[in-house]
C-alpha cells in the first residue's frame, strides 16, 4: 500500500544495474571549503536479486514504456532511457479510495544501455491531469536530460550519429 521514494528508486535501480541491488546514496563526495575532498562515498552491492538475462529483460520492457506506451513524454532528446509511470488513487479518511485524489509517479533511469542515473518522480494531487504518464514523465525527461548534460554523459554509438548528424553544418 505505501512505499517510499527512496524504495521506488531502489527498486528500478535493481533492474538498471543488471540484477544487483545496491545500498542507496544521494551524495558522492564531501569537500571541504578548499575544494580538498574530505570523505567519498562509493556503491556498495547487498546482494544479488535477479539474474542478468531477466533483468536485460525488463530493462527492454521499460525502454518500451518510454518508446511506445504511457511513459513517451518522458522520452530524453539524445539519450534512451527506460521507466514506468504510476497513477494511484489515495485513501479517503474512511479508508476508502478516492475518486478525486491522485498520486503521479514516474520512476526510470537513462541512459538505458548504461545507466548513471535513477530517478523516482511522485507528485502528490496533481491537477487538472493526474496520469503519471502526463504529469510525472514530463518532470523525469526534464530533470534526467538536465543531469546527463551536467555530467556530460556520453550518449549511445546511436545516439552520437544522431547527434553529429543534427550538429552538422552543410
Amino acid at each position: 500500500m505505501g512505499v517510499t521514494a527512496l524504495q521506488l528508486v531502489t527498486a528500478v535501480s535493481v533492474i538498471a544495474n543488471g540484477g544487483q541491488l545496491m545500498k542507496p546514496f544521494t551524495i558522492k563526495e564531501i569537500r571541504d571549503k578548499y575544494g580538498e575532498i574530505i570523505k567519498e562515498f562509493a556503491p556498495v552491492m547487498i546482494r544479488k536479486v535477479i539474474s542478468l538475462d531477466t533483468a536485460d529483460r525488463v530493462k527492454q520492457i521499460l525502454t518500451g514504456v518510454i518508446e511506445e506506451g504511457t511513459g513517451k513524454l518522458a522520452k530524453i532528446p539524445d539519450f534512451t532511457s527506460a521507466g514506468k509511470t504510476g497513477t494511484a488513487q489515495k485513501l479517503e479518511a474512511n479508508g476508502a479510495y478516492s475518486h478525486n485524489k491522485f498520486m503521479a509517479s514516474f520512476i526510470g533511469f537513462a541512459p538505458a544501455e548504461d545507466p548513471v542515473i535513477s530517478i523516482a518522480v511522485v507528485i502528490d494531487e496533481p491537477h487538472p491531469y493526474y496520469f503519471g504518464g502526463v504529469v510525472a514523465a514530463p518532470v523525469f525527461k526534464n530533470v534526467a536530460g538536465d543531469v546527463l548534460r551536467y555530467l556530460k554523459t556520453n550518449p549511445t554509438q546511436n545516439e552520437a550519429m544522431a547527434l553529429n548528424e543534427t550538429n552538422t553544418v552543410n
